[in-house]
């Protein structure tokens, strides 16, 4: 039995129109017809995922593959995640699906160190960028000065560097 005659089934089973199942489906009732009628071979998986949508009792996995059941059992229920176990890799009950999708840092120890590092590297930074620069003060007041020629002939401005927040910089040399 294929994809076609699965769904066929389907619409059999639940007494379901083809403009009935295209409409719900959000799918246009010619690319509907034309599946149904062998004209159009390939089903897409945009396709079933808004069959899916639009039917969710309707087993993927029966649906594509014909294992299974037709429907989907509703009575099953699944268990909460356990927020509180530490995720390992070398647990072997958890997939690694299960790591990566849980709310808790896998490895804390690396995010710790990792986050140690950036804000380091950030003080250094930060130091360094302080350590060039003379107090605000002194700086405007020298900056007016020379902008005003009241500074001695023998100091001359070579070059003027303008620090951003976003930690950058721009250079302005006099013609």
């Amino acid at each position: 039995m294929d994809i076609v005659s699965r769904l066929k089934k389907y619409m059999d089973f639940r007494q379901i129109a083809i403009s009935q199942f295209a409409d719900s489906c959000l799918i246009p009732r010619p690319t509907i017809s034309q599946i149904l009628n062998g004209r159009n071979k390939k089903i897409s998986d945009e396709l079933i995922g808004k069959i899916h949508a639009a039917y969710p009792d309707l087993s993927v996995v029966w649906l594509m593959f014909g294992e299974g059941d037709m429907l989907v059992n509703s009575n099953i229920k699944t268990s909460e995640a356990q927020n509180d176990k530490k995720l390992t890799f070398d647990d072997p009950q958890i997939s690694e699906h299960e790591i990566f999708s849980s709310s808790e840092q896998p490895f804390p120890e690396i995010t710790e160190i990792y986050s140690n590092k950036i804000e380091n590297e950030n003080q250094a930074r930060e130091a360094a960028q302080s350590a060039t620069q003379p107090s605000a003060a002194r700086n405007v007041t020298e900056i007016e000065e020379a902008l005003s020629g009241k500074i001695e002939s023998s100091k001359k401005i070579t070059s003027i560097v303008v620090f951003y927040a976003d930690n950058t910089f721009q250079t302005f040399n006099p013609s």
